[in-house]
């Protein structure tokens, strides 16, 4: 995904978790976009996209999973993800 991401020159930040990424939405740190994968650890992506909301409801979340069946996506809209991004890509 980084070799996708960066010719667009989009300043993009890693967090190794979904609580890393939550830190840095709490810290008010300005994010155009979103983009993480359903699996993670400390918080998985579906719950981490759910306190982000709390935080900013107009954040633009798109998860990444490879799970394509009904129930998977709209527990991935039900938290609040925009779109799923499907793997691979």
């Amino acid at each position: 995904m980084e070799y996708i991401i960066i010719p667009t020159k989009a300043n993009v930040i890693w967090a190794r978790n979904g609580m890393e990424a939550l830190e840095f939405i709490k810290e008010k740190k300005p994010c155009h976009l979103i983009l993480m994968d359903i699996r993670m650890p400390v918080m998985n992506g579906l719950e981490t996209t759910k306190q982000i909301r709390l935080i900013d409801p107009d954040a633009k979340i798109i998860i990444a999973s490879s799970v394509v069946n009904k129930t998977a996506i709209a527990e991935i809209m039900n938290a609040g993800a925009l779109t799923q991004l499907i793997k691979p890509f």
